[in-house]
Formats: C-alpha cells, structure tokens, sequence
C-alpha cells in the first residue's frame, strides 16, 4: 500500500465516505476506484481527482506535507514532458541519469512527449529525486 491509498482511505474514513460513493462523486468507475484502492499503479489523472475533489496537495496525499488545503491552479494543464525537460535543466541532471538512478525506461520520455500520462508513483520518485513538490513539478501549482 502506498502513502497515497493510506491517506485516501484515513479521510474516507474519517467523512464515512463508502468506494461506491467516492467513485460516483470522482466519476470514477466503482472498479478502478478499488484498483486505486488497492494498487501501487495509479494513474496520474486519477489521483489528481481525488486531490482536486478534496482541494488537496499530493504532496499531503505523500505526507510530504502537513498542510491539507492546497491552493491550486483551477485551469493547470500538464505536460509531464515540458516539466521534466524544464527541472532537469534546472537541476542540471540528465534523463539518462535519472532513469539510471531510478529504474525508469528511457523511453518514457518519448511517449511522454507524444501525450502519454505517467502512472502517479513514476512523478513522484521523479519529483523527490529533483527535490521538488510533486504538485510544483506537475505544473499544479
């Protein structure tokens, strides 16, 4: 289980919010609802759902965070590409290296770049290795 199923099912739980019912509130099918639940695959645009519901961070969802209330952008798009390209710059490290470090394939910059979404775990190892807020690094904020 990963942090951020450990934080969606403690507020849940705490608001006696049932699956059945957060799946019709995220418009979310009841079954990757559970999936979501359950997996460490998540997709991105379904955690930000979740997070957009409850005007959160990711970055609270990681515990990387206090802070419950987020204020985002209402109108943020991302382009994971654009992001990676623009930090790694800044950081000065190369994808290359970053796949290394983390175990990524490089060729997920490449399908990236022709619109793919990322699974949610992939930004976050990615943000955390450039030392950034997950919600910054996507543009969410």
């Amino acid at each position: 289980m990963t942090k951020f199923n450990e934080t969606l099912l403690k507020i849940m739980n705490k608001q006696g919010l049932s699956a059945y019912k957060m799946a019709g509130m995220l418009d979310i099918k009841l079954s990757t609802f559970y999936d979501m639940l359950r997996s460490e695959n998540i997709m991105l645009r379904n955690a930000l759902r979740v997070v957009d519901y409850f005007g959160s961070s990711l970055d609270y969802f990681e515990k990387k965070t206090k802070t419950f209330y987020c204020d985002y952008k209402k109108d943020y798009k991302i382009n994971i590409y654009e992001s990676v390209k623009k930090y790694m710059a800044e950081k000065n490290v190369t994808f290359q290296r970053m796949c290394a470090d983390l175990g990524m394939s490089r060729t997920n910059l490449t399908r990236w770049r022709d619109g793919d979404a990322p699974k949610y775990q992939t930004v976050v190892q990615m943000a955390n290795y450039l030392n950034m807020s997950i919600d910054e690094f996507i543009g969410r904020v």
